[in-house]
Parts: C-alpha cells; sequence; structure tokens
C-alpha cells in the first residue's frame, strides 16, 4: 500500500526526468547528464511520511525547504533522489504502479540502464542518450498538445440543461 500511496503522489506531485548538471560545464567539462525523481508539497506530515518510507527502503535522498517569494504561499518542501543509484533503487519499487509518469519512469530506468551496462563514468553519451533527454523534456512540459472534449453541461438562458 505505501508503494502505491507513494507512486500515485509521485504521479500528481513529481518529476522523473534527466537533467544535466551545470556546474561541470561551468568548470570546462561536458554537462552529465543525471536521473532524478523529485517530489514537492507544502504539508510537514507528508514530507515527513516519505521520508520515513525512503530511510526504511534505504533510498538516500535530500529534502529542501524554502519559501516563495510571494508572501500569501505556504512554505514548500522538495525531496530529491538524484543519480543512478537512487533514482534506479526507487524507479525499480515504483514504476509499476505509476499511471501519469509511468513512461518518464520507464525511459529514465533504461537510460540507467544503457549508461550502466556501457561503464557510464567513461562512456562518451550517444545519440540515444540524447534523444532520451530530449523525449523525457518532452514529456513532463506543462500542458498539452491533445484536444480535450468538453463535456460539462451547459445551461441556457432559462436555466436548463442543454
Amino acid at each position: 500500500a505505501e508503494l502505491i500511496w507513494l507512486a500515485g503522489f509521485i504521479d500528481g506531485e513529481g518529476t522523473i526526468a534527466l537533467k544535466t548538471n551545470g556546474e561541470s560545464a561551468k568548470r570546462g567539462f561536458n554537462k552529465q547528464i543525471l536521473p532524478y525523481v523529485q517530489i514537492a508539497g507544502t504539508n510537514v506530515k507528508t514530507v515527513e511520511y516519505i521520508h520515513d518510507l525512503l530511510d526504511r527502503w534505504e533510498i538516500g535522498h535530500h529534502i529542501t525547504w524554502f519559501q516563495s517569494r510571494k508572501a500569501e504561499w505556504k512554505r514548500a518542501w522538495m525531496v530529491s533522489m538524484i543519480g543512478f543509484k537512487r533514482t534506479s533503487k526507487i524507479l525499480n519499487l515504483i514504476t509499476e504502479f505509476l499511471i501519469t509518469k509511468n513512461e518518464q519512469a520507464v525511459e529514465v530506468s533504461a537510460y540507467i540502464q544503457r549508461r550502466i551496462d556501457n561503464e557510464y563514468k567513461r562512456a562518451p553519451y550517444t545519440q540515444t542518450d540524447y534523444d532520451a533527454f530530449n523525449r523525457i523534456k518532452a514529456l513532463n512540459r506543462k500542458g498539452s498538445a491533445e484536444t480535450f472534449t468538453d463535456y460539462t453541461p451547459r445551461l441556457d438562458d432559462s436555466s436548463k440543461m442543454v
């Protein structure tokens, strides 16, 4: 039940993706492409529960708290699992329960496996790696190119359903 709950929470409030490590690029090295899972929210009980789950499952993670520039917004937290081992461990547990972000999880897991199989610490990135990065980025874009049909009943001037 806990895995299903966490998968649902990540589906709604999380991100599964690949990111480039800009710090290495600033120092003159090639950018690294790192897998990650992040979850964000504002409820303290929720972040404590997620922290307890990840600790029990021995999944390394970082928790960051931040305050929005807008005073009326609540203080928020972000739980991050960045890197091959951490990301792989969480995705192996939850992927089968993901709905919204299942495609991203499968793609990130395939990227991790491909890099491990190619001794990822030494191997240069391939076009397949760059393509995976771009596919996941497109999947995570806000909004959608799909057209949705509005099935909301409308009322005419006489307040009768049309």
